[in-house]
């Protein structure tokens, strides 16, 4: 196998070690410690084999910088039970290196002499579990943003409740996820919450970070501002200046700044648009459900709905992604921007 040079290796041992936890995390795996096999597996190591002297070095350095937790260590040094903390997730979640002064590099965490082409988990292709943590995460912060407008104080966080709220389209959120997104809500600062033994989150509470960003509508996911899929549904809207307003990427020009009546009329003709879309198939129709009527109602005021509109474009932007057609891109199009608008 191919030497590499003692401080390349170093480092990139460090990302492959924060690389096996992060695809643990995504697939909600806790694991008990870090094996060098495990790193070698999900980094595609292509040098020579890492030791276990090396995985403990690598390990106590991310604890040092933070990227890392743990609260125990075995007698050899190895973590015990390790996880990581919410600038681990940002770096790796960019796949941006732990090394300093790489941040502002575009490329990827080289952690082998060809860095992977996609993120695996025992073989498996975890981008649809990467999306999908994001998007629980955008509708958990979306649901604490709904219940602070309605000034209620929810005794802990609901699955159910959430699901409901944001009109959740994929498959139902766990136990597990929602105590792992939580943790890292907290963590980031978009929330507070006390969290039990069991892992369930008691009197969660938006911050004002959170609310800025539930607010204008843009997902917590690191990296360039996108629009928060908080149906469970992948959206590929990424948010970019134009001028002195913002534009959504592939969207038709508009104007951000709208009248209310303008808000009122633009809401009614996605409605009307949904209606249309659900017209086409049983299977449109299941996606839509009570989309139109639940935005018509909430477009009759849309500066007291403003976050309950905002939680329903963004579940139109989910569908019209998920419906991959001339219809599903009418209503992206109509959609986008006016989430854009209640925002401002």
């Amino acid at each position: 196998m191919p030497m590499a040079d003692a401080e390349d290796r170093a480092w990139a041992i460090r990302d492959g070690v924060l690389g096996l936890l992060y695809h643990a995390e995504i697939a909600g795996q806790e694991l008990y410690s870090i094996s060098a096999a495990a790193v070698s597996r999900v980094s595609d190591w292509g040098w020579d084999p890492i030791n276990e002297l090396e995985i403990i070095a690598a390990s106590e350095y991310l604890v040092r910088a933070g990227f890392v937790r743990s609260h125990m260590t075995q007698a050899n040094g190895m973590l015990i039970m390790p996880t990581m903390t919410a600038s681990g997730v940002q770096k790796a979640s960019n796949r941006i290196s732990v090394r300093p002064g790489v941040d502002s590099s575009p490329s990827v965490a080289v952690t082998s002499p060809a860095p992977p082409a996609a993120p695996t988990m025992n073989g498996e292709d975890v981008t649809t579990e990467i999306s999908r943590m994001w998007s629980i995460r955008d509708a958990i912060l979306a649901w604490l943003y709904q219940e602070d407008a309605a000034l209620r104080e929810p005794t802990h966080v609901d699955a159910e409740r959430i699901q409901e709220s944001v009109s959740w389209q994929a498959a139902p959120i766990t136990d597990e996820e929602l105590s792992r997104d939580c943790r890292y809500l907290i963590e980031s600062g978009y929330m507070r919450a006390t969290a039990t033994m069991q892992g369930v989150m008691l009197r969660p509470l938006i911050t004002a970070r959170g609310s800025d960003f539930a607010a204008r509508g843009v997902s917590v996911q690191p990296g360039p501002e996108r629009f928060a899929a908080t149906t469970g549904v992948t959206n590929t809207f990424n948010i970019t200046n134009n001028g002195p307003s913002q534009m959504a990427i592939q969207s038709t020009d508009f104007t951000q700044t709208l009248t209310v009546e303008g808000q009122r009329q633009q809401i009614d003709a996605v409605a009307t648009a949904l209606d249309e879309y659900a017209a086409q198939s049983p299977e449109a129709a299941g996606r839509v459900g009570n989309l139109p009527d639940e935005l018509r109602e909430a477009g009759s005021d849309p500066v007291a709905n403003r976050g309950k509109l905002q939680t329903l474009l963004s579940a139109v932007v989910g569908i019209g992604a998920l419906a991959n057609s001339a219809g599903g891109q009418q209503l992206m199009q109509l959609a986008a921007p006016l989430i854009q608008s209640l925002a401002s």
